[in-house]
């Protein structure tokens, strides 16, 4: 048994020997059915229902011993909506793939366009819970409940698994990495200023421009996703707010965080569909 450790508690994967199975505990999803994501690799529903004894004893007697492991358990046990199960043989593999998991997480996230988040890894699926279920907890720094979930239709989740393997694919280019991170991560700080700069580093990371920004960039993307320049002049103004947003700090409106994140993930969503990122000098040249 081995945990990654970097702060003065135990965090990150944990597994076992003999293992097969490791789960992730899902908030903010509600897929109607198992999507396979990857090889050996499912998304599915879940309902848990655990005994308040049962996660002070995983936690106090048999896990960490850490009352601050201990509150995000009963904050977040209870909401799981979803997990995420990795299968492998080989024990080795199996932690590896776990750990590499939590990266289909925010791509998922950008790719329905709705906030996900996951604090723990277990070895028993969620709605199995008990005392001497082992937990460990991966990502401490995110201790922000989804405002509510989503609900993955029946065509959402063919949607995915259909679009899955070209998401994963264009998440080995750090540009698209990049862009689908700034769109899961934009709303983990409450200042709509920071959001914004957030958003729009996603959106220009996908067009790498380097000079005349705004105008090259809200040409690229309107062509790119309209093949006309219809969005031109709505994208200068979103652009305007972002400078606004980096440069003075300045809040702005609530729909303009709104709108520049629902345009990156309109371009998370051709980018997936074309299985390409965007060629921004071709887009120019038209």
């Amino acid at each position: 048994m081995d945990y990654i450790n970097n702060i003065d508690y135990p965090i990150g994967v944990c597994v076992s020997n003999k293992e097969k199975e490791s789960y992730l505990y899902l908030l903010g999803v509600v897929p109607e059915r198992t999507i396979r994501l990857s090889e050996n690799v499912y998304l599915c529903p879940v309902i848990s229902d655990p005994n308040p004894d049962d996660m002070i004893d995983a936690v106090m007697k048999n896990g960490s011993q850490t009352e601050f492991e201990l509150g995000i358990l009963i904050a977040s046990l209870r909401a799981t909506s979803a997990q995420i199960i990795i299968k492998n043989e080989n024990l080795e593999d199996l932690a590896i793939d776990t750990w590499n998991s939590q990266t289909i997480c925010f791509l998922l996230s950008a790719l329905i366009n709705h906030e996900i988040v996951w604090y723990f890894q277990s070895n028993v699926s969620a709605d199995k819970f008990n005392s001497k279920s082992r937990v460990s907890l991966v990502n401490p720094h995110i201790c922000k409940l989804p405002n509510d979930n989503k609900t993955l239709t029946l065509s959402d989740c063919e949607y995915i698994e259909n679009n899955m393997s070209s998401l994963l694919s264009l998440s080995n280019n750090n540009s698209f990495y990049n862009a689908a991170n700034a769109l899961w991560c934009y709303n983990r700080n409450p200042r709509p200023a920071i959001q914004l700069s957030v958003i729009w580093a996603g959106i220009e990371s996908l067009f790498q421009i380097e000079y005349n920004i705004k105008k090259q960039l809200s040409v690229s993307i309107s062509r790119f996703l309209k093949g006309n320049d219809s969005m031109t002049d709505d994208i200068k103004q979103l652009y305007s707010c972002r400078s606004k947003a980096v440069h003075e700090l300045y809040n702005g409106e609530e729909s303009v965080v709104t709108s520049s994140a629902n345009l990156l993930h309109q371009l998370i969503i051709k980018c997936v569909e074309n299985e390409e990122l965007p060629d921004y000098k071709l887009l120019i040249s038209k």
